[in-house]
Order: C-alpha cells, then structure tokens, then sequence
C-alpha cells in the first residue's frame, strides 16, 4: 500500500520517480520484491534470475464501489498467479485486475472471477528503467 511503502522510505510518492525510488529504498531494505500499490495499480520491483525488474501495471479506469481490501486481493492474486508459474508481467496483470474487480464489490476481499478476467485485458504493464538513485 502506497501509504505503507511511504512511511518506510520517510516521503510521499507524488512523481513516477518517487514510486521508483521507493521500490528501490525498500529492496534496500531487505525486501527481494516489492509491491507499491496505489489505486491506478501498482509498481513492483521483482527479481527474476538475479535480474531486478521494475514495473508499472496501470488498472484501467472504472468507478470503485469500495477500495477496503483490494490492495490486500491484489497481493494474494499476484502471489497465486506466481505459484502457477505465470511470468510477472502475466502475474501483475491477474493481480491488478483481480484488485480491481474487487473495488466493484462490497465487502473486504470479495471479488468476482468473471469481472477480473474481463478486466485483466484492459491492464497496462510496462516495464520501467531504474533511476538514479538520490543522495
């Protein structure tokens, strides 16, 4: 959760750098991957081989019944996707559009399947290029 991931770096994220330089301030951390949800979607800094990957997955725009939760469902549908194996960029877009699905739900953690589906072709995700990182 963007708050979260906020306080543990000590600044707000305003700019995509500021997402960027706190993916890398956690994994500076300790963390091996990081997830910065927000409600757009996320950013994610995830390592594959020892090669650090950074990404922006964009939910696409819909009107939010609620948001309690979804930053929760979105976590657990990325991890479900990548004990399936899927590649991250298919796990990002699974865990976007299932947290998406979810705002359109009452109720923490609910979401339907068929709404996640329809919606994970509509999510963005591209992989960014590091910054440099600030003194």
């Amino acid at each position: 959760m963007r708050s979260k991931a906020e306080g543990l770096v000590g600044q707000e994220f305003n700019e995509d750098e500021d997402f960027v330089f706190g993916l890398n301030a956690i994994a500076e951390q300790g963390a091996r991957n990081v997830l910065i949800t927000q409600e757009s979607g996320c950013w994610a800094l995830l390592r594959e081989d020892r090669i650090v990957h950074r990404y922006r997955a964009r939910a696409p725009s819909i009107e939010p019944v609620s948001v309690v939760g979804s930053g929760d469902v979105l976590l657990a549908a990325y991890l479900v996707a990548r004990l399936k194996s899927e590649p991250p960029e298919d796990a990002l877009r699974a865990a976007v559009a299932t947290g998406t699905a979810s705002t359109l739900e009452v109720g923490a953690g609910r979401f339907e399947q068929r709404q996640a589906d329809r919606l994970s072709s509509a999510v963005e995700v591209t992989e960014l290029e590091p910054v440099a990182s600030r003194s």
